[in-house]
């Protein structure tokens, strides 16, 4: 953890950024993502979608080409990236960074899922609907392999969750070139995964019917590749600011990694959606520079607000978004406006996630994580 020691402020800025992220997904689900995509809100939450005036309004938010979910969830990508080597310097094994990672996140996703499941459940007991999604598909869901056999999502929320645990992954099988920094390596292996990838999934898409998981499988692994560019660049950023590598070849490395990003999101989103990613993802990443290299060492940084977010972000993130369509829709029944739904719906979320972090998370964490250290230990 030596750069945590060498910049003192680090962690009270990654705890800010983390925080504010986190509250920038939840007021784009709930203030932009429920109007703009009012279709796929109602699909989620198993209701009939809503009609809304203003859809003058609503189409100038949807051509806008800044997407504040997008640049929420690239910071999010920035941090974890940004904090792996620290992870690897404190578990320098595979097997011991594996079973953080997992005791770390695997639990709780699990429970947020779980939370999800009950309350769309509930959701369809309330329309006299039966349960919307097969025991196949929660099972797939549970495991993060949902995307691998083709069943769709339970709450689309989950998506950064998958390509995380995949880059996760990616990082075991290139332990040594993180902890002897190998910028070209890395640089080189992804890209090469990434077009060898996509050029499998074009050869079976052809033929889908015979070969369907085989495409699945390359088609999820090129999209999720392309997502790595930014988990990378903050990777590279933490082996910059920790002197292990030189601002030569740091720049050298986020222009590289930035071209491929330009290139392999050409390839897989529509012009409009290619456009809409950039400008929301690289400013995103201008900011995550700028704010964790600025120089005040005088100013502690800590807020203790954001601090208490920061903590509570990863069951923020897995509980609030479809539990909250549910609220809103079923208050809008009864006759209460949508505004004040969305405010009972932030309300109830919010208590859901202090339950969570509290009395699972934390407990889960601390005793799970204990276990895992003694397992290694012997």
């Amino acid at each position: 953890m030596f750069l945590f020691h060498f910049y003192p402020n680090l962690s009270h800025k990654i705890n800010n950024l983390r925080a504010m992220s986190a509250l920038l997904v939840v007021i784009y689900h709930y203030f932009i993502f429920f109007f703009t995509a009012q279709g796929l809100s109602a699909t989620y939450a198993v209701f009939a979608p809503l009609e809304f005036p203003h859809q003058d309004f609503i189409q100038i938010l949807k051509d806008f080409p800044f997407d504040l979910g997008k640049f929420a969830v690239a910071e999010f990508f920035l941090i974890s990236g940004f904090l792996v080597p620290s992870l690897i310097e404190k578990y320098p094994t595979r097997a011991s960074f594996f079973k953080n990672r997992f005791f770390r996140l695997w639990p709780i996703y699990v429970i947020g899922l779980g939370i999800n499941i009950l309350f769309i459940w509930g959701a369809c007991l309330y329309n006299d609907l039966d349960f919307v999604h097969t025991m196949e598909s929660v099972i797939a869901s549970f495991f993060c392999v949902r995307d691998f056999l083709g069943y769709p999502f339970i709450t689309g929320i989950v998506w950064t969750f998958e390509i995380e645990v995949k880059f996760f992954l990616f990082c075991l099988a290139v332990y040594p070139l993180i902890q002897k920094p190998s910028p070209r390596g890395l640089a080189f292996l992804k890209a090469f995964l990434f077009f060898a990838f996509f050029y499998l999934a074009s050869v079976f898409y052809e033929d889908q019917d015979t070969n369907f998981y085989a495409y699945q499988f390359f088609r999820v692994l090129s999209g999720n590749l392309n997502y790595f560019c930014f988990l990378l660049l903050g990777m590279c950023f933490s082996f910059y600011l920790s002197k292990k590598i030189s601002q030569k070849v740091f720049i050298s490395f986020c222009l590289v990694i930035s071209g491929l990003f330009l290139v392999e999101s050409y390839l897989i989103f529509t012009p409009a959606g290619w456009f809409r990613t950039l400008f929301s993802f690289f400013p995103a990443l201008f900011i995550f520079f700028w704010y964790i290299a600025k120089s005040e060492p005088q100013k502690s940084h800590d807020v203790p607000y954001l601090r208490t977010i920061s903590e509570m972000s990863y069951p923020l993130y897995l509980i609030h978004a479809i539990p909250g369509y549910i609220i809103i829709y079923i208050l809008y029944d009864y006759g209460i406006s949508i505004p004040f739904g969305i405010i009972v719906a932030c309300l109830v979320s919010y208590g859901f996630t202090y339950v969570v972090h509290h009395y699972m998370e934390k407990p889960i964490r601390n005793k799970w994580s204990r276990k895992g250290d003694s397992f290694l230990n012997k």
